[in-house]
């Protein structure tokens, strides 16, 4: 029902949840504790430690302009959201936005990226549950998952979307995409899309979704458990999404193509990029992958 377990206001002013006075990252902390076996390396403390650069720290602001479209309500995603745990994952000025895109995409570039939300989301929540990952924690990663290539909008279209290889100083900014995107996840969140303990969230998901268990990935170089487990399970998820996904360069692969090259490496991947635990339970769960993609996949359209 509309406003069930939000937050409310006392006369005094102060946010009061389900629990008393307790706000959603109370909540989120107190699940932390009863998290297993992965669960306390969802902490807001850990998840910041690993980090080697203070990407927590204001870049420019995006322009002002990121207003919000108006877009028909998901009805699969207001099915979902009647739970408990929703309310305390997000709070009523974020329920009401949800995942509308913002006006600088193409109404075409909006239906996909709806698309594209919701099945990464529904991919982090099966992922994140066989991994045994407190049920507080798992909302909340499925609600910054989706964010983890937002860095991408301030990378040049000509390089994005550039249909042959790219040179090495294109390379190189196509990279900065996970530095750029605390910048505007910080203006995302300011216009309501993300509860403050989700941003702390998608900043760590945005920043490290590339690097690689190896120590092969960027933008530091990081590898194995120096590496945010949140990262670690979105770098599985969206390097799947992305091999089913039309590119420039490429079609898209069906899945058992696509399972083929997580598991046995291609030019581009090889499996030493994955958490070992993480891309073996991604295996044993991919017949649900698979028919949560066909039921969600959306229209193709290429990117990089």
């Amino acid at each position: 029902m509309p406003g069930e377990g939000r937050a409310h206001r006392t006369p005094r002013g102060r946010r009061q949840g389900r629990r008393g006075g307790e706000r959603p990252l109370a909540a989120a902390q107190r699940g932390r504790r009863r998290a297993r076996p992965h669960g306390g390396e969802f902490a807001p403390r850990g998840l910041c430690q690993p980090l080697g650069v203070p990407f927590f720290q204001a870049m420019t602001p995006a322009p002002a302009q990121r207003a919000l479209v108006r877009q028909e309500a998901d009805p699969v995603y207001n099915t979902e959201r009647q739970t408990k745990v929703a309310p305390r994952a997000r709070g009523p000025k974020t329920t009401e936005r949800r995942h509308q895109p913002v006006t600088f995409m193409s109404k075409q570039k909006a239906r996909q990226w709806r698309a594209d939300h919701l099945r990464l989301r529904l991919f982090t929540r099966l992922l994140a549950r066989e991994l045994g990952v407190d049920e507080i924690m798992v909302e909340m990663l499925s609600e910054a998952a989706p964010f983890h290539d937002v860095g991408k909008i301030r990378v040049p279209d000509a390089i994005r979307d550039k249909p042959g290889p790219l040179d090495k100083a294109e390379w190189e900014e196509m990279k900065r995409h996970t530095v750029y995107g605390a910048d505007l996840l910080e203006t995302l969140a300011s216009l309501g899309y993300l509860e403050p303990e989700v941003l702390v969230m998608a900043k760590v998901v945005s920043h490290s979704h590339h690097e690689h268990w190896d120590g092969s990935g960027y933008p530091d170089k990081l590898k194995r458990e120096a590496i945010p487990l949140p990262a670690r399970i979105v770098s599985v998820i969206q390097a799947y999404d992305a091999l089913r996904s039309l590119r420039p360069w490429r079609p898209a692969y069906d899945h058992a193509a696509a399972m083929r090259i997580l598991l046995e490496g291609d030019e581009r991947s090889r499996p030493s990029h994955f958490d070992p635990r993480v891309l073996e339970t991604f295996s044993g769960i991919s017949g649900l992958i698979e028919a949560t993609y066909q039921v969600h996949i959306g229209d193709e359209e290429s990117g990089r």
